[in-house]
């Protein structure tokens, strides 16, 4: 009898999660088609008024995601415009003056300058 009631269990529960993803995959059927017809519509309309037939698209900048997560908390994009207006000849992230960026003095070496090898001799 214990037996009989668990496999009329499974049995209910696996009718129940073959409804639900029937159901699942019918909403997802039932909302393409209606953005289909919406398309279909705005297609026509655009033929009617003499428009051309725009597909709809979704740009994506890389550059704007790439500074939306790797500048730190508290930047926002006004902060940022300040630093380079459009005609300011300035650009965000780039310095003017190298000297800004760099701590080694450079110096001339002779062309007969060896440097010393400061590794142990290793005689076998």
């Amino acid at each position: 009898m214990k037996n009989f009631i668990h496999q009329i269990f499974r049995l209910v529960f696996r009718v129940a999660l073959l409804l639900v993803g029937l159901v699942f995959v019918g909403s997802l059927l039932v909302v393409a088609v209606l953005l289909l017809g919406l398309w279909l519509v705005r297609a026509m309309w655009a033929r009617l008024t003499g428009r051309p037939v725009a597909a709809w698209v979704f740009k994506v900048d890389p550059s704007r995601q790439w500074d939306r997560f790797n500048l730190g908390p508290g930047k926002r994009e006004q902060d940022i415009g300040r630093a380079a207006r459009p005609g300011s000849g300035q650009v965000t992230g780039v310095t003017s003056n190298v000297a800004d960026v760099t701590d080694v003095v450079a110096r001339d070496i002779g062309p007969h300058h060896q440097p010393k090898d400061k590794s142990p001799n290793r005689s076998m």
